[in-house]
């Protein structure tokens, strides 16, 4: 059987074992003959003091921290994978910034992992692999905890 066809593959990492597992997947499925962008996104919260004011320098140093955080992340997924990949530390909320680089980088497909939430925390918590599917423009593939993917 031959694998499918994909230019480009924009692979959410999130730093879980869901996120490398769906990074594999997607190498499975397209093999060498895809171009992968490993995303990971950095949305930091300003830091607020008791008194309602933005802690000095917090913010910066929050953002800072978190970027090393991602690029750590993302540097161990690259390293299990077999095939070269560009990694890419978004600013952002990570279903907008998943999405915004997939059109960045005129995605095919865009492949996240998921957590495997039931119906009641999805609802709740709500779901990056589910703000992803309702907001690209093209497909999303989820690769389910312990699963195979699917397509959106």
């Amino acid at each position: 059987m031959t694998a499918p066809t994909a230019r480009t593959v924009v692979v959410a990492i999130d730093g879980s074992d869901h996120a490398a597992r769906a990074a594999a997947a997607a190498v499975e499925l397209f093999g060498d003959r895809a171009t992968y962008v490993l995303v990971r996104a950095v949305d930091v919260i300003p830091a607020v003091s008791p008194t309602g004011r933005l802690a000095a320098g917090s913010l910066e140093a929050l953002r800072d921290q978190e970027r090393a955080t991602a690029t750590a992340e993302l540097d161990a997924v690259a390293a299990t994978l077999p095939v070269p990949v560009t990694a890419v530390v978004a600013d952002g909320s990570p279903a907008a910034a998943i999405v915004q680089t997939a059109i960045e980088r005129d995605a095919t497909v865009i492949v996240v992992g998921s957590r495997g939430l039931g119906a009641v925390k999805r609802a709740l918590l709500g779901s990056v692999s589910t703000a992803v599917l309702r907001d690209a423009d093209r497909p999303v593939l989820v690769v389910p905890a312990g699963g195979r993917p699917t397509e959106g």
